[in-house]
């Protein structure tokens, strides 16, 4: 059984490997075309925003790695580079298979790596 990249069920719990990494293309195959960002900085600041993936197509192009906006993203309430990237859903609610674009809610930077 595979959960949070470990194999699960074993006596010696070994890691799994990891799928492929994602380009900005590949993300927008199924909606929503956005993802939730997290700062890296987890000690001292909780801060989360709403990306479009849409901008970082057009200044990246379409088979930029993921990684890139991963490494990127620089929170705009702490300054630390980098987030985790989660794909926005509203679990079981009828009707919905995906959340809205919080508009209220985007307040990370992407900028060059320097």
């Amino acid at each position: 059984m595979l959960g949070y990249g470990f194999d699960i069920g074993s006596a010696k719990p070994t890691k799994s490997k990891a799928g492929p990494i994602p380009t900005l293309q590949e993300l927008t195959r199924y909606e929503p075309h956005w993802l939730w960002l997290y700062g890296t900085n987890a000690s001292r600041c909780l801060h989360k925003a709403a990306m479009p993936i849409a901008p970082l197509i057009i200044r990246w192009g379409p088979n930029t790695s993921s990684n890139k906006l991963r490494r990127c993203a620089r929170c705009t309430k702490c300054g630390t580079w980098g987030a985790y990237t989660y794909h926005p859903s509203v679990g079981s609610i009828p009707g919905l298979m995906y959340a809205p674009f919080p508009v209220e809610a985007r307040a990370f930077v992407c900028r060059e790596e320097s």
